[in-house]
């Protein structure tokens, strides 16, 4: 079959991970600079690394994500959320993940992050108490992962 970078840019574009990952041959990945950031996700008990996309980098479509990422040669399931913070009137496109089971400094380090399924889209919660309960769904599907179906390069 034959394969196009249209094709493929248009499905990352629509969100669907999974068909661009099986196009790929391996998992589409951004690979970024942790930056600081407002620290709005460790004020909740959930610190994220916070990304910001580089210009020439494609945006994909905004929304939650499984992903995964090596720290320090181990890797780590996470959810990532691509786009805007609404909740906390965000407006700037970034990438920041949560990663399960990570403990540490992570600022200045460049991570790959690698994409494995959309899980939803962002929305605007009416308080923190209910994106906490949200994010503790999500953090449920990462039980799903399996490890040895992901390919990272």
């Amino acid at each position: 079959e034959k394969v196009s970078t249209r094709q493929i840019k248009a499905l990352l574009k629509d969100g669907d991970i999974v068909s661009a990952n099986k196009l790929l041959g391996s998992n589409y990945f951004i690979r970024e600079r942790v930056i600081k950031g407002k620290q709005l996700g460790r004020n909740l008990g959930f610190p994220t690394a916070n990304m910001q996309v580089s210009p020439e980098k494609m945006k994909i479509k905004s929304g939650v994500y499984l992903t995964l990422t090596i720290i320090d040669k181990k890797v780590y399931p996470a959810i990532t959320n691509v786009g805007t913070q609404p909740t906390f009137d965000g407006e700037n496109y970034l990438i920041e993940s949560y990663f399960h089971g990570y403990n540490g400094d992570l600022y200045d380090k460049i991570l790959s992050v690698y994409f494995v399924e959309r899980i939803r889209d962002i929305k605007r919660f009416s308080s923190e108490e209910e994106l906490k309960i949200q994010l503790k769904k999500d953090l449920k599907l990462l039980k799903w992962l399996n490890l040895d179906k992901v390919e990272i390069v």
